[in-house]
C-alpha cells in the first residue's frame, strides 16, 4: 500500500518486523506480550504516513477510490475467507449469527468469523480519509497547537463515548462505527510521519550504535510495562494516558532504527526474509489470525484443551502457534503470493 514507486528497503524491513510482532502479540499470553500493543500497530500507521504521496491525492474522490481498491477490497476478501472457514468447521458454524455478524460489521472486529485482526484495514482506510481533510487545514503555530490539544483529548474518547451512550443517546457497543474513534488516534501517527517525512528519513540516515539501541530498548520496555495495558483497537491507553503517544513513538523509532541497521547488512539472510515479510505484510496480516485460531482449534481437539486467542494457554502452544504461523505458514503465503505474481 505504498504510494511511492520505488520501495524503501528499511521500511519493508520495519513492516516485516512489525508483522512478526503482531503475530507474537496474538499468540503469546497478554501478560507477557502486552508491551507490544503500545506500538506495533501505531508502527504501521506511521509507516503508511511516511510513504504517503500527498500530491497524488489532491482531490478526496481520488483518494477514496484508490484506497477502496487497495484496502477495502482486500478486507472484503479476508472477511470472505474467514466466513468460508467458519462454515467448514461445525463449532464455528454453529456459533455464527446474523445479529452478531452485523455487530461485527459495525465494530469491524469480526470475531464472529474468527478473523478479528482485519479491523486494522478498515481503520487504515478511515485514517487515510480523516488525514485528507486534516491535511487541508493550513498549518501554523495556532492550528498545530490546537491539533495537539485535540490529539491529546482523543485519549479520553472511551470515557466520553460511554458517558454519552449511557446518559444521553445509546451508541451501539459504546463505539463509533467502522473504527472511526481508533482512526482519530491512528491519524496522529500517520500525520506526524506524513508531515515530517524528510526530517524523519534524515534521522534514520545517521549511524547509531547497537549498544545505544539495546539500552534504549530496555528503558522503553520498562516504561511500557509501567504504563500497563494499551490497545488502539479497544481505546485503552494505559495508566497514564499522556504517556501513550511518547511510548508509542519511542517504540516506533526503535523498530525503524533497527530496520535501518539491518538494511545496511550485506548479503544478510535475515534482511532478505524481513524484506519479503514486509512486502507481503498485508497478506500475512489478513490471514494470520485465522491460522492462529485453526492451530488452537486443532490442538483443542487433539489434546482436549480449551485454548483461546490471547489467553494464557500452555506455553508450548504459545510458542508453537507463534513459530508455526510466523515461520511456517507466513513463508508459505509469501511463496504462494510470489508464484501467483510471476504468473
Amino acid at each position: 500500500m505504498q504510494d511511492i514507486k520505488d520501495r524503501i528497503e528499511w521500511i519493508d524491513i520495519a513492516k516485516g518486523i512489525g508483522i512478526i510482532l503482531v503475530i507474537a502479540g496474538h499468540t503469546i499470553a497478554l501478560r507477557y506480550s502486552q508491551w507490544l500493543y503500545t506500538f506495533h500497530l501505531p508502527l504501521f500507521f506511521f509507516l503508511s504516513g511516511l510513504v504517503f504521496n500527498q500530491k497524488k491525492y489532491e482531490r478526496f474522490f481520488f483518494l477514496f477510490g484508490q484506497k477502496s481498491k487497495q484496502i477495502l477490497l482486500p478486507w472484503l476478501a479476508f472477511f470472505l475467507v474467514g466466513l468460508v472457514v467458519c462454515l467448514l468447521i461445525p463449532e464455528w458454524r454453529d456459533a455464527l449469527s446474523i445479529r452478531q455478524m452485523l455487530i461485527d460489521f459495525y465494530t469491524t472486529n469480526t470475531n464472529n468469523i474468527q478473523n478479528s485482526s482485519i479491523w486494522y484495514l478498515v481503520c487504515l482506510f478511515v485514517t487515510f480519509c480523516v488525514f485528507w481533510f486534516v491535511n487541508e487545514i493550513k498549518r501554523n503555530k495556532l492550528t498545530i497547537t490546537l491539533l495537539i490539544i485535540i490529539a491529546i483529548c482523543f485519549l479520553w474518547q472511551k470515557d466520553v463515548l460511554l458517558y454519552v451512550s449511557h446518559n444521553i443517546v445509546k451508541i451501539p457497543c459504546d463505539r463509533l462505527p467502522f473504527k472511526i474513534d481508533s482512526a482519530l488516534v491512528a491519524c496522529v501517527f500517520f500525520a506526524v510521519a506524513a508531515w515530517n517525512k524528510d526530517k524523519i528519513k534524515e534521522i534514520f540516515l545517521r549511524n547509531y550504535s547497537w549498544w545505544i539501541l539495546m539500552v534504549s530498548s530496555i528503558v522503553f520496555l520498562a516504561i511500557a510495562v509501567l504504563n500497563g495495558w494499551t490497545n488502539l483497537n479497544s481505546l485503552d491507553f494505559g495508566r497514564i494516558r499522556l504517556l501513550f503517544y511518547p511510548i508509542a513513538f519511542i517504540g516506533i523509532m526503535l523498530v525503524c532504527f533497527v530496520s535501518k541497521k539491518i538494511a545496511e547488512l550485506n548479503n544478510s539472510q535475515i534482511k532478505r526474509w524481513l524484506t519479503m515479510y514486509g512486502e507481503c505484510s498485508l497478506l500475512i496480516f489478513g490471514l494470520q489470525s485465522i491460522f492462529i485460531r485453526l492451530y488452537l482449534y486443532a490442538f483443542n481437539k487433539i489434546e482436549n484443551l480449551n485454548m483461546e486467542l490471547y489467553m494464557d494457554n500452555p506455553k508450548i502452544h504459545q510458542i508453537g502457534s507463534f513459530v508455526v504461523v510466523a515461520f511456517v505458514i507466513s513463508p508459505l503465503l509469501i511463496f504462494a503470493r510470489n508464484r501467483i505474481k510471476r504468473k
